[in-house]
């Protein structure tokens, strides 16, 4: 090759031919399936993917040694590798003919000069490369500390021109073993910092264009020569020859097939309304009929007038070979409409973002696990094709019948391997992988990051990651190991594999075959264990009612009511107005006393001794609207107060008659008046609620009061929320919840709306004409649920005018959008009073 080097290198599409002096040639495999390169006198080890034992390559020199294996580590990397350099040699002193660092090497844009004064580096720039953006890295003989960074050392230096002067920025390695420039972003190694700024100056007085070390004939050994020889070599085959896979066993990529065997006659499609529109074309609903075949359901994605059509012909030409069940299917190319169009399947539920928050209430956990299963399956297919997808978001997430789910949009795909990106676009940085953002490339292991915010997106029914946050906020986040919290829902092993797909080191992310299968092995162990109902049941999620209604009347809920109250309106009650009298309940959880506020009668409900140390600012007032908007049929609270002997207390209005299912139970002669009155005031004190924004989440005979013969309050309100605009909470679960009263969602999702009271009064309704029986009768928790999964309900009361049989029947409807709002709900029963 002419280098003035012991070492002549050879490249070809399967690798390295390395010929030295007087050792047999050693062919080394791709770069792609180099996962550890290790430098030492005399010799370079190279460790390939799926090997235990590194092979061998003998060299004559230490220098030769260095030049050989960082050039193999640094493009291993540059293609897409995971490639490790460990150097045995240590920095080899300039009388071996050889300055050179290697861990300062990973790539060519950071080859350093080692020890170089200010002088010598400027004079070098303006003779090698006097123009602005020519640089070189070197080491600074003294170490220089600063007072603005604590702990943050800097033994290197970046030379750079600019405007014909040169500038000298200090790289400082902080305690965290990153490097950096000034407050500018962290990277773990010097070759990334330096690529950085290689694509922008992001702080800079310009960016990094050429490294000088490159272009200086006068190098001992010529290393910079070789590197750069290597990479000239690899990039012509590369161009010419197809990509190789990483594993040995892969064959090459499917030869695509060609546009024109795919092409459809316009004629045979008609269209309809519009689905989405961008920058470059619109995708429109359509209808394929072929002759003598079915109309088939299609969307058409059409460009615009005068766009260019090469980027959706690639697109095409990506799809063209693609055939999953998990991947949405190309039916065709139109080429004699005014412009290209592509026709693929129509998916009638849309993406999978848009469709969870619209189902959020409904959708089960088993639901959501299939879901991110079929996306890995689906991605795993694109992986085994040599397809990167570099777009993988729920948005990009399609829902068909029967839950399947398929993966779209594969505009941004690349059909290989690696890819690295000549420039940077309008890219979506909240989904991509660390080195995608910083160096432009792009694997399967970059998709398997996007997979973790992806499935981050559905577990989290349809929110936007990192919201709040700009792309490069996020990005530096997520430099400084910042990541997003595991939604709500989400199983722990299921958050531990979206830790694992972030990782920030490519290599040590799992590959799309290990999601997939811990995934199936996560499903199973909940299909093994039952349904979404009985799994958390047996999670102690919810317990039976049954066993501790006695329990619960003793106000565990009202201690929660106190936790919840405390800091209503600002304002505390005055002490000295407030007058104790006998204790009339004692729970586990609380004392409850009758008492005097001013005139009013109150009951004063008294927190346990270890809750006292709470501090008021710690405690939500989730239901000031309560306080701020009284209404006749809802209990009223005036507030907390701290007394001596009791510490903390809430304060509440006390009414006369006790809980209305104790009262139905002890007043036989309740007409079906009375039972009217009751239910249409409680409808009327939960449609104002509702109006308010407010869930009361825990509706239940036993906590409405009774405050004469002809009128009722709703109280309770230890799990009472506000939506603060929302449509829903996602509440409790976390210790106990009165199965029989909840609405379904609340058991598998934790979900708490408006439509989840409407449940609970259904059943309220039912207690009430049943005259204070139990609901579900002597059946336990469990059965309840297995009666809730079949569809089944409780049948109407004895007696039960048909009105309310309807009510009850569409109160208790499974899915929550079907339930009538509350004020429609208080509107009916008004109508059957008056009647």
């Amino acid at each position: 090759s002419g280098l003035v080097c012991p070492a002549v290198i050879a490249v070809s599409a399967s690798g390295i031919t390395a010929h030295f002096a007087g050792n047999p040639d050693a062919q080394i495999a791709p770069f792609r399936s180099v996962t550890r390169v290790v430098v030492q006198r005399g010799a370079v080890d190279i460790l390939f993917a799926g090997q235990s034992v590194p092979d061998r390559v003998d060299v004559p020199s230490a220098a030769a040694a260095m030049a050989l294996g960082t050039a193999i580590n640094g493009y291993c990397v540059a293609q897409g590798g995971v490639a490790v350099l460990q150097n045995l040699i240590g920095a080899l002193p300039v009388s071996e003919g050889y300055d050179y660092t290697p861990w300062l090497a990973l790539t060519d844009c950071a080859a350093s000069y080692g020890l170089l004064g200010r002088d010598a580096a400027e004079a070098l720039l303006q003779r090698l490369s006097p123009k602005d953006g020519s640089y070189l890295v070197r080491q600074t003989d003294k170490p220089t500390p600063d007072d603005r960074f604590p702990g943050a050392m800097a033994h290197f230096v970046v030379s750079v021109l600019h405007k014909g002067r040169g500038q000298h920025l200090l790289i400082r390695k902080f305690p965290s073993g990153k490097y950096g420039i000034d407050d500018g972003l962290r990277y773990r190694t010097l070759a990334e910092l330096v690529d950085h700024y290689r694509h922008g100056r992001d702080g800079l007085c310009c960016e990094l264009r050429e490294n000088v070390f490159l272009l200086d004939q006068a190098r001992p050994n010529d290393a910079g020569r070789i590197i750069s020889a290597i990479k000239t070599r690899f990039a012509k085959l590369s161009a010419a020859a197809p990509a190789q896979s990483r594993s040995s066993s892969s064959s090459s990529l499917p030869k695509p097939a060609s546009l024109e065997s795919a092409v459809i006659l316009s004629k045979y499609i008609s269209t309809s309304t519009k689905l989405g529109e961008g920058e470059f074309g619109t995708v429109l609903k359509g209808v394929l009929t072929k002759p003598g075949q079915s109309p088939i359901a299609v969307a058409v994605k059409a460009l615009k007038i005068g766009a260019d059509d090469n980027e959706l012909r690639k697109e095409a030409l990506t799809m063209v070979n693609l055939d999953h069940p998990n991947v949405v299917r190309m039916l065709g190319v139109c080429t004699d409409s005014p412009t290209l169009q592509l026709v693929v399947e129509l998916l009638p539920n849309g993406a999978i973002n848009s469709y969870l928050r619209a189902h959020e209430t409904s959708i089960q956990l088993g639901q959501l696990m299939s879901f991110i299963t079929q996306i890995a399956e689906g991605m795993l297919y694109l992986e085994g094709m040599h397809v990167i997808h570099r777009d993988l978001a729920a948005r990009n997430v399609l829902v068909g019948e029967r839950d399947m789910v398929k993966i779209s949009d594969f505009g941004m795909s690349k059909s290989s391997d690696y890819y690295t990106a000549e420039k940077r676009g309008k890219w979506p940085l909240k989904w991509y992988a660390p080195e995608s953002i910083k160096f432009k490339k792009f694997t399967h292991k970059s998709d398997v990051w996007s997979f973790g915010v992806t499935s981050w997106e559905v577990m989290s029914f349809g929110a936007k990651p990192y919201q709040g946050l700009t792309g490069l906020q996020v990005h530096q986040s997520v430099e400084q190991g910042g990541r997003l919290d595991c939604p709500e829902i989400c199983p722990d092993e299921v958050y531990e594999l979206m830790l694992d797909c972030w990782t920030e080191d490519a290599a040590r992310r799992p590959s799309f075959e290990i999601v997939r299968d811990r995934l199936r092995a996560l499903s199973s162990v909940h299909k093994s264990a039952g349904s979404d109902y009985q799994n958390i049941y047996a999670s102690q999620l919810v317990y039976d009612m049954l066993e501790t209604t006695a329990e619960l009347t003793v106000d565990e809920e009202e201690e929660m009511a106190l936790r919840n109250m405390l800091t209503i309106n600002g304002a505390v009650i005055n002490p000295a107005r407030l007058l104790l009298g006998a204790c009339v309940c004692v729970g586990p959880y609380s004392r409850a006393f009758k008492g005097t506020y001013g005139r009013d009668p109150v009951i004063v409900k008294a927190m346990r001794q270890k809750r006292e140390a709470r501090k008021l600012s710690e405690v939500l007032a989730k239901i000031e609207g309560v306080q701020k908007a009284p209404h006749r049929n809802l209990v009223i609270l005036h507030g907390p107060a701290s007394l001596p002997d009791l510490g903390l207390v809430i304060v509440a209005e006390a009414v006369a008659l006790g809980p209305l299912d104790a009262y139905i139970r002890r007043t036989p002669a309740l007409t079906l008046d009375h039972c009217a009155r009751f239910i249409t005031q409680i409808a009327s004190g939960l449609a104002f609620l509702h109006k308010h924004g407010i869930v009361h989440s825990d509706l239940a005979a036993r906590h409405v009061f009774v405050a004469s013969a002809a009128e009722v309050k709703i109280g309770g309100y230890g799990l009472t929320r506000k939506l603060n605009g929302s449509r829903h909470y996602r509440g409790l679960t976390e210790d106990r919840c009165p199965i029989k009263w909840v609405a379904p969602e609340c058991l598998v999702t934790g979900s708490f709306s408006p439509a989840t009271d409407v449940w609970s009064f259904g059943v309220t309704v039912w207690e009430i004409l049943s005259r204070g029986e139990e609901p579900y009768g002597d059946m336990t928790g469990v059965k309840v649920i297995s009666m809730l999964e079949k569809g089944d309900r409780m049948l109407p009361p004895r007696g039960c005018p048909m009105v309310y049989a309807d009510l009850m029947d569409a109160c208790w409807q499974r899915v929550p959008q079907a339930r009538p709002p509350m004020a429609k709900v208080y509107e009916t029963c008004r109508a059957q009073k008056a009647d």
